[in-house]
């Protein structure tokens, strides 16, 4: 009767758990919520367009998995909360792909109970627990990751359980049985954290739990050798540890096999990355740099122009008393406010240098703002929202004296993107990261967009020299765009 009553009651949940899930299931035929950004990544995966999400992408594949089933072309990109599905979009699928695993969910927590011995009353309650559990059943009705992640989080202590109760039995340890539940202990694990990286504290929940099984194992009245110890000791870490690691980096080759077109993640690479996607604005817009070239300077941190005007100087006195140099603002603007206060000329220091030349990686320049033709500048003179930091102006290139010429050279220095031709070590626009670094006083031009000029500078971020020249991605720059060439 205890056999029949399992089953009945297992059928019941699994009933319930459906019903309470699948039922209008279609409805908001509209975007809510997260699935904003998961139906999107899917649809990124389907036009096979680079992205950068903090998740790992097992989950987000599965979904892209199952439009690829229905030969989606992932035209549409979830792009609001609200907006109605258009004819064509398999977002049913996707959503009842999540409802099955909810369902298996509430079934996977009965089995746990029924391992664990639990009356067939126990495993009932404690099933429909979860089985009415308001913010799982929305979750498995939604097109979201939590619905995959908490699947294989119950799965793993499933498949953990029946080990452990092989383990309690020295007779049955090494069997198929023990090897077949310890491996997809690991294998679930794996999915777990190939899902979202918050899938850790499982690891180390069932990680304590081994622990504490290899301890009891120690123990003399468990009458087991070093070498079966070792044994125990050396084939969990191949299960539990080293097993699970690929399968975690599986899903990442998938990941960059898939995603090989130029997209909206580019900007989190590193040139050299970039550079092998397909379409990358890298390969088809980078120019080579040669002096005397007029270019704009993009910060790394953000879209935002190193900028310079002759209307804006910095105030004589800064409301804390400190004294300015009354010199003319260099500031950062959005991308959106680029006009030609902003170009620079790239002007070499050594003679016999013309036109023709290349600019080579941490090459030693000077920089000409061309409106005011002026000459960046660092000098000890306190930054307006940083006293430690050294304000950056520029000077009249007329009356630059050879005191004032030291305080106007700065070197490239380089970051990232190695030379496309070794032989020719040549700088390249959009390619190439460096950081302006002050000959003179060893300070870097950093910007950062939480600092936000008063009024007196129309509100732009500000641009100083830092002391410590290797701290930030602040201090990151590249050359965009060569003046006049397209």
């Amino acid at each position: 009767n205890s056999d029949k009553l399992y089953i009945i009651y297992h059928y019941i949940v699994v009933i319930f758990a459906l019903l309470t899930r699948i039922l209008y299931i279609n409805k908001p035929a509209e975007v809510v919520f997260d699935e904003v950004h998961f139906g999107k990544f899917a649809s990124y995966y389907l036009e096979n367009e680079f992205f950068f999400d903090l998740h790992p992408p097992m989950g987000k594949i599965c979904t892209y998995l199952l439009g690829k089933l229905v030969r989606y072309n992932g035209e549409f990109k979830f792009d609001d909360i609200g907006i109605s599905y258009p004819e064509g979009v398999p977002f049913l699928l996707y959503r009842l792909f999540n409802c099955f695993l909810g369902v298996g969910i509430c079934s996977l927590v009965f089995k746990i109970l029924k391992e664990l011995k639990m009356k067939p009353i126990t495993c009932l309650l404690g099933a429909m627990l979860v089985v009415f559990d308001n913010s799982h059943i929305i979750e498995s009705r939604l097109i979201l990751l939590d619905a995959q992640l908490n699947f294989w989080i119950v799965a793993s202590i499933y498949a953990f359980v029946r080990f452990y109760k092989l383990q309690l039995n020295i007779q049955k340890n090494f069997t198929w049985s023990w090897y077949l539940w310890l491996n997809l202990t690991g294998l679930f694990l794996s999915f777990v954290i190939s899902i979202k990286y918050v899938g850790v504290l499982t690891f180390l929940m069932i990680g304590v739990a081994v622990a504490f099984n290899l301890w009891q194992l120690l123990d003399k009245n468990a009458k087991i050798s070093d070498k079966t110890l070792l044994k125990h000791l050396l084939l969990r870490v191949q299960a539990l540890i080293i097993c699970p690691f690929i399968y975690y980096l599986f899903w990442f080759y998938l990941h960059f096999q898939i995603l090989y077109k130029s997209g909206q993640g580019d900007n989190f690479m590193s040139p050299e990355f970039q550079r092998n996607l397909e379409e990358s604005p890298i390969l088809k817009e980078s120019r080579d740099l040669n002096y005397f070239d007029i270019v704009n300077f993009k910060s790394s941190d953000g879209d935002c122009m190193l900028y310079s005007n002759e209307n804006l100087k910095y105030p004589l006195q800064y409301p804390d008393g400190r004294i300015s140099s009354q010199g003319q603002q260099v500031t950062c603007t959005p991308n959106d406010y680029h006009d030609d206060n902003s170009w620079w000329q790239i002007l070499p220091t050594v003679e016999g240098v013309n036109s023709n030349h290349g600019v080579a990686f941490n090459a030693v320049v000077q920089l000409k703002h061309v409106k005011t033709n002026s000459i960046l500048k660092a000098h000890d003179v306190a930054s307006p929202l940083h006293p430690t930091n050294e304000e950056i102006t520029t000077i009249p290139a007329e009356n630059i004296s050879p005191e004032d010429y030291e305080f106007t050279l700065f070197e490239l220095d380089f970051v990232s993107g190695k030379a496309m031709d070794p032989k020719v070590p040549q700088m390249k626009t959009k390619y190439n990261k460096f950081r302006l670094i002050h000959v003179k006083t060893q300070v870097a031009l950093l910007t950062d967009q939480d600092f936000v000029l008063p009024e007196w500078a129309l509100h732009h971020y500000e641009v100083n020299g830092n002391k410590k020249i290797h701290e930030t991605a602040n201090q990151v720059w590249s050359m965009e765009k060569i003046k006049d060439l397209p």
